[in-house]
């Protein structure tokens, strides 16, 4: 795989919309522990669910090349924690696209919280998640305290 060779010189991969599923998303995760030159990945639009979702975050531990992340539109239903603890923990990505993938209000509220404690995230995507009026207070505070 591209992404794992050491003499690669890749530095933006979009594989949206290919149905890599779950399976394909733990293979790149696998890559992403090693690979030190991708800095923007895309994976929307790939039915990976939460195991997939949970292998990508772990590579991410590792991995401190990726500056840009695309996962939206995957159905991860329950996902919000994870994301949560992905955003308070990570200092290297500065963008990241969660559009779409099924987080309830109560998540979107720790996802809205975790900025808090993040100082690295310039840019987050979240739309299409059915958030409702009571997260609005917590965008705005977030905005007031940016």
């Amino acid at each position: 795989m591209c992404i794992r060779d050491s003499n690669s010189v890749l530095t933006h991969l979009d594989l949206s919309d290919n149905e890599i599923k779950t399976k394909g998303a733990k293979i790149v995760s696998k890559a992403l522990k090693v690979n030190k030159t991708l800095t923007a990945l895309s994976l929307s639009h790939n039915y990976i669910d939460i195991r997939g979702l949970k292998a990508l975050l772990e590579a991410l531990e590792i991995n401190t090349a990726i500056k840009h992340l695309n996962i939206s539109y995957n159905g991860f239903t329950g996902s919000g924690q994870m994301i949560n603890e992905m955003i308070m923990k990570n200092r290297t990505i500065t963008h990241l696209k969660i559009n779409g993938i099924c987080i309830n209000n109560g998540e979107a509220k720790l996802i809205f919280q975790s900025l808090k404690e993040n100082d690295v995230l310039e840019y987050l995507g979240i739309k299409n998640d059915n958030i409702v009026d009571d997260c609005a207070e917590l965008v705005a505070e977030m905005l007031l305290n940016n």
